[in-house]
């Protein structure tokens, strides 16, 4: 599998090389049978789920891989993520740093009181008649 479309992973080619340089060590396994997934398979079969939120099945399709072995690599490479690079994702710690958040997306799309966000599609939702 190749680092080659990066509307499918999320990542540029160069920012998933560094991250599976980074956690090939720790997401790299010896099943005692000759189908492991290799660091940069499970890194790929992660950051398709991630960027897609595809129910496991349809991910490991697209990868020729079980369900069961998606769950597997996208929780090791989750795993891996977490413990070496501890503070990649944060939260801000003090009142000021939270308040310029706010006054960032208030300013960026006019959202008041909004400090984060997850992608996502958001439905207009109107009220039925009775």
């Amino acid at each position: 599998m190749k680092y080659s479309q990066t509307e499918n992973f999320r990542l540029s080619v160069e920012v998933a090389t560094a991250l599976e340089d980074l956690i090939s060590g720790t997401v790299a396994h010896d099943t005692g049978l000759n189908m492991a997934l290799t660091p940069r398979q499970q890194l790929l079969v992660s950051l398709r789920f991630y960027a897609t939120g595809a129910y496991l099945r349809l991910v490991g399709d697209g990868h020729g891989v079980s369900e069961a072995t998606v769950c597997r690599a996208i929780h090791r490479v989750t795993d891996a993520i977490i413990h070496r690079c501890p503070g990649a994702i944060t939260w801000p710690g003090d009142p000021a740093a939270l308040g310029r958040l706010k006054e960032d997306f208030r300013q960026v799309a006019g959202l008041p009181d909004i400090v984060g966000c997850i992608d996502g599609t958001h439905l207009a939702s109107t009220q039925t008649a009775q």
